[in-house]
Parts: C-alpha cells; structure tokens; sequence
C-alpha cells in the first residue's frame, strides 16, 4: 500500500471517529478500499452502505475479485450491469464495480446517465484508479468530447494525472506534453 493510501486512510478513520454521524465517511472508506483492492476492508465496509439488490451483489463480487478469474469477475458484475440500467439506484459505488468487473463501456455509460440525471458532479468517477480501463475507451474519448473537457485540458498545465501514467488513454495523444 503507497504512502498516499496509508495516509488517506488514516485521516479517514479519524474523520468517522470524529463525525459518526456524517454518512458520506463510510462510503468514501468504502470507496477507497475498493480503489486499493483491500477486499477484506471493503467487505467490513459494506455493513455501512444501504441495503439492496446492490449491496447483496457485492460478495460475489468481492469473491471473483480476489480470485483473479477473468470469467468469475465478469459474471459477478452482470447484476451491476443491470441495475446501472435504472437511473434511481445508480450510485457511485455502482459505477465502480461495473469498472472493476471489466465493462468499462457500462461504467462509462452509468457515468454519463448519472451526469444527466443528478449533475457533473457525477464524472468524479472517471478519475478513479478503478476507472483505468474505462478511459481507454472511446466511450470515455466520446464524453470528454461530449463536456468539452478536451479544451481545458490543452491549457498549459491542466492535463490529467492519468496521462502521465503507462498505458495512458488515446485522448492523451491529443495533448500538449507538458
């Protein structure tokens, strides 16, 4: 685990000991076990997120994920590809499991339903570690286009992390290096 993780989840602890109350805490704990794969973190987590159809989806998922097994993450991530179909129980988790299940062209899609029907602030998924994948789309060339994020981008130190990374998506071509 980096040093950043480390430190991101120590002041998160801290945070949920001081506000208990505050329920945005548990799911960024959650999210954030998720994006450093600490499976064992993140099933202890779940106890916290809302019950649903999503959240009983999420062992199965867990379990795949340890495994390493292509076919078993792809089959536990079906019952996320369709609950992203409905608008009303699409949630940011969801998003990343669709990610981390390996259908980035789904998680896109959730992503972008998501900006319609709450806001851009919905996008923030994209620049998730678990979203890696999902911007080597050209879904994900196609809604930066789309928000005309591409424009800011070019502005001289304004480009995204995840273009200073290997393997870097194919919008980055498109890019001042900087």
């Amino acid at each position: 685990m980096s040093g950043q993780y480390g430190e991101a989840d120590r002041l998160m602890k801290e945070l949920a000991e001081q506000w208990p109350s505050v329920k945005g805490i548990p799911r960024r704990r959650f999210m954030h076990a998720l994006w450093r794969r600490d499976w064992a973190a993140a099933r202890q987590l779940l106890a916290s997120q809302p019950d649903g159809p999503e959240k009983k989806a999420w062992p199965a998922l867990f379990d795949a994920l340890e495994s390493g097994n292509p076919a078993r993450i792809k089959a536990a991530g079906l019952p996320f590809v369709e609950l992203a179909k409905n608008p009303a129980g699409l949630s940011h988790e969801m998003v990343n499991a669709l990610a981390l299940a390996g259908y980035p062209e789904q998680a896109i899609a959730a992503v972008e339903l998501g900006m319609s029907t709450y806001g851009m602030d919905n996008m923030s998924a994209l620049w998730e570690p678990s979203f890696a994948q999902a911007r080597m789309t050209p879904q994900f060339t196609a809604l930066v286009d789309k928000t005309g994020l591409i424009d800011y981008w070019r502005m001289p130190g304004h480009a995204p992390d995840f273009c200073r990374i290997a393997p870097t998506p194919a919008i980055c071509a498109r890019l001042p290096r900087s």
